[in-house]
């Protein structure tokens, strides 16, 4: 899947990814699909991958605020370890 890009406010790009995990692996999925549980937030120049995870009620939307409260609660992940945000094997 190809990224959706976003620049937040302080002015850092990420790359973003919608993604389910099917049999214990990340199943990259268009953004804004309904069926997503989590959102991945990779930094274009490197650093921690932070992971927002759907609510049953949250909006799987792309506009610009909406993006910005997700990453805010996103959590840090070990990016070193396992399948890139986009499924790719490393």
């Amino acid at each position: 899947m190809d990224p959706f890009p976003f620049t937040d406010a302080i002015g850092r790009t990420w790359h973003v990814y919608d993604f389910h995990i099917v049999r214990g692996r990340k199943r990259a999925l268009p953004i804004n699909d309904e069926r997503a549980e989590r959102r991945a937030f990779v930094p274009v120049a490197g650093g921690t991958v932070l992971i927002y995870e759907f609510l049953p009620v949250s909006y799987h939307s792309t506009q610009q605020k909406l993006i910005q409260d997700q990453l805010r609660i996103a959590k840090p992940i070990d990016a070193t370890a396992g399948e890139r945000m986009d499924g790719a094997r490393r």
